[in-house]
């Protein structure tokens, strides 16, 4: 039998404590939800379980559905508007475009979109905003949030909302740190 001396003995036991100790700590914390911070660092809406794009049915100007299969996307700012777009829809469109502009050199990553009832009516918007992408939807209750900007992943994933009047700075810094955090797109 291998004898510990007494000083052996406290060391030991105080290795185990200083190691024991914070872990017991840890998970009493996070499963019991203690000290968790409450504000949360996004500024828009996190849609759980997140929507599919392709599930959205979009059309193009020609007709044609979008996005086409096989299509590899970038991070979309989708505008969506239940009516035909009028002055606070243009404001909301310079607004993201502003955005846009505003994320430098990570700006090449997103492509905006709006997306309206019926784009024939709204083609003078293509020439104002020439990289703006025009799609039309007929489905209206797709789009649960209703009117408002969505944002969407590169593999399709409709994860977050922002109201029509919360657009600018909010949208922005999220979108910088989910760019910075993101190996895709």
């Amino acid at each position: 039998m291998i004898k510990i001396e007494k000083t052996g003995q406290f060391t030991l036991y105080a290795l185990l404590l200083v190691t024991v100790i914070p872990l017991v700590f840890a998970i009493v914390m996070y499963f019991g939800a203690w000290l968790v911070p409450s504000d949360r660092t996004n500024h828009g809406q996190l849609l759980l379980p997140p929507d599919n794009i392709k599930s959205l049915n979009l059309e193009d100007t020609q007709g044609s559905p979008w996005p086409t299969v096989g299509q590899s996307l970038n991070w979309l700012m989708i505008y969506y508007e239940s009516q035909p777009c009028q002055d606070t829809c243009v404001e909301q469109m310079r607004l993201m475009r502003q955005v846009h502009i505003a994320l430098g050199k990570e700006s090449g990553r997103i492509q905006r979109v709006l997306v309206l009832p019926d784009v024939s009516e709204n083609m003078p918007l293509e020439q104002q905003y020439p990289h703006l992408q025009l799609l039309q939807s007929y489905n209206p209750e797709q789009f649960a949030m209703g009117k408002g900007l969505y944002i969407v992943d590169p593999n399709g994933n409709i994860m977050m909302y922002y109201p029509a009047n919360d657009m600018g700075q909010a949208v922005r810094k999220d979108l910088k740190k989910l760019l910075r955090n993101s190996t895709i797109g």
